[in-house]
């Protein structure tokens, strides 16, 4: 098969995976516990980006949740106990190192917790394929025609993290690309 081809055929794949990124939550629940779901978005993400996790309690229960991370490079933006609203508890993660970070919370009503594991690529790689490549340049160029045409953000493509697409975002993948 032509290699174009294939390229444009990852290309929409990844695109529809990363629409679909926040529909990765995940339930743990044993007799007696109370079942704990989080969520992560963007999932998969670049280090150096802020990853969005929440922490549903069934229940709506007041209380708190500790987070905590496998990796020695991440952080949270608050620290635990982190107070439940209305049963959710929001925080945001991020790590400087590309690669799979377990992400833990952990109902401190009665101990019960869930996992979810987010996968972070370099910061330029945002098409998610492994390599800093055209095809990014392709994916931060629909990115930024589509945010220009009030479509919104895609945190992907903000390479630094301020919340919009500008020429601050290319000069870091350009830097990036030519690393």
């Amino acid at each position: 098969m032509n290699k174009q081809i294939i390229s444009i055929s990852c290309l929409l794949i990844l695109i529809v995976c990363t629409s679909l990124a926040g529909l990765n939550g995940y339930t743990v629940s044993a007799a007696g516990a109370t079942a704990v779901t989080i969520t992560s978005s963007p999932n998969p993400g670049n280090a150096n980006i802020s990853i969005v996790l929440t922490a549903n309690v069934a229940g709506n229960p007041t209380n708190f949740v500790n987070w905590f991370s496998n990796s020695s490079t991440g952080t949270f933006n608050v620290t635990n106990p982190v107070s439940l609203v209305s049963g959710v508890s929001v925080v945001s993660y991020i790590d400087a190192q590309p690669g799979n970070v377990n992400i833990t919370a952990t109902y401190l009503g009665d101990g019960s917790s869930n996992s979810v594991t987010i996968t972070l690529f370099r910061p330029a790689d945002i098409n998610h394929d492994g390599s800093i490549n055209f095809n990014d340049i392709v994916y931060f160029v629909t990115a930024y025609i589509a945010y220009k045409n009030g479509a919104p953000i895609n945190l992907v493509c903000d390479l630094n993290n301020d919340k919009t697409l500008n020429f601050n975002d290319l000069t870091a993948f350009v830097a990036a690309y030519q690393a």
